[in-house]
């Protein structure tokens, strides 16, 4: 069993971990066929010369479904029927979504947006005081790593054989046999 990964992450992020507070927020980057819409989690942020929103969206914790993909959901706040408005005129489902993840720093400053996951919208449901829909994500565009033991005592039984090396999302993982 794999106890640790060693992950490669940019400067800013390391030295913003180290931090006694961290505030990580979220960035998403909604692309209508109409145009695209930017908001965002925490503060309002200017990121490749475009302003995301502050505080129009929550992002959801994102989970394995169970043919191998990855979903989430979004809920964008209705704040001024906006973001009801936004999916009453606009195709929600099937539009491209990139969520960025960053971190401010303690000076008020930011960290460089690091993309946290990429996928399309999917089932959104309009309520009056939000909109929630589902992110499905696409291919390797998700910043996540394999996180569940397989082996035969849970029904795996033509496993790799201990040593293999496997590499995903561009990192290195050691199969190691479990005790």
């Amino acid at each position: 069993m794999v106890d640790r990964v060693v992950r490669d992450l940019p400067a800013g992020t390391i030295t913003e971990l180290s931090q006694q507070h961290v505030r990580p927020f979220h960035l998403v980057k909604i692309k209508f066929e109409e145009g695209l819409y930017y908001v965002s989690e925490g503060p309002e942020i200017t990121f490749e010369t475009s302003v995301y929103l502050e505080g129009r969206c929550v992002l959801g914790q994102f989970e394995w479904t169970s043919d191998g993909q990855q979903s989430g959901t979004l809920v964008l706040l209705n704040e001024d029927n906006a973001a009801s408005a936004l999916a009453l005129n606009n195709k929600v489902t099937g539009a491209e979504v990139t969520v960025y993840l960053v971190y401010e720093k303690t000076d008020g400053s930011f960290t460089t947006p690091e993309v946290y996951a990429k996928g399309v919208l999917d089932s959104p449901s309009i309520e009056p005081d939000q909109v929630v829909a589902d992110i499905v994500t696409t291919g390797a565009g998700s910043m996540f790593y394999p996180n569940q033991v397989f082996s035969q005592f849970n029904g795996f039984n033509h496993l790799p054989v201990p040593g293999t090396i496997i590499t995903w999302e561009g990192e290195r993982y050691e199969l190691e046999a479990s005790d």
